[in-house]
């Protein structure tokens, strides 16, 4: 197994080795079934894409209504990456932590530390849309469904 092979390498138990490698497996074999339908993994990414650009540009929007014109390029950075900083904090759903990282991102990169209540309004606008609406409307579905 080459995930064995490669694990041998660190200072690892090797009950931790084997199930490390058991579960890695089993990841890459989930990612061939992309290889063996490209026609609806090409679809999968465009679905995706078009998701991600709605979020972007739904920001932009927000942004801009706040009279915050910043550039379509910096926002898609900052939320990129404020997204992964999220992620990697291992925070469930990176609550806080992905939004104090896009202001710092964006005060950061802009350098207009004095807007930095109003990039944080616009933020939270912004993911009081994006999630917290949605649940809302969602719950107001559920509970309408007998």
């Amino acid at each position: 197994n080459l995930f064995l092979k490669i694990l041998n390498y660190f200072p690892i138990k090797k009950t931790t080795k084997s199930s490390l490698s058991e579960k890695l497996s089993e990841v890459f074999s989930g990612l061939n079934f992309f290889s063996k339908h490209p026609q609806l993994s090409f679809v999968l990414f465009s679905y995706s894409l078009i998701w991600m650009s709605s979020g972007i540009f739904r920001t932009y929007y927000i942004f801009n209504i706040l009279n915050l014109n910043i550039p379509l390029q910096v926002l898609t950075f900052a939320i990129t990456f404020s997204l992964l900083i999220g992620i990697f904090a291992f925070v469930p759903g990176g609550i806080g932590v992905t939004e104090f990282s896009f202001v710092g991102i964006l005060v950061y990169i802009l350098g207009s530390s004095h807007l930095y209540d109003l990039m944080g309004s616009a933020v939270l606008l912004d993911r009081f849309f994006s999630f917290y609406l949605i649940i809302f409307v969602g719950l107001l579905f559920l509970f309408r469904i007998k």
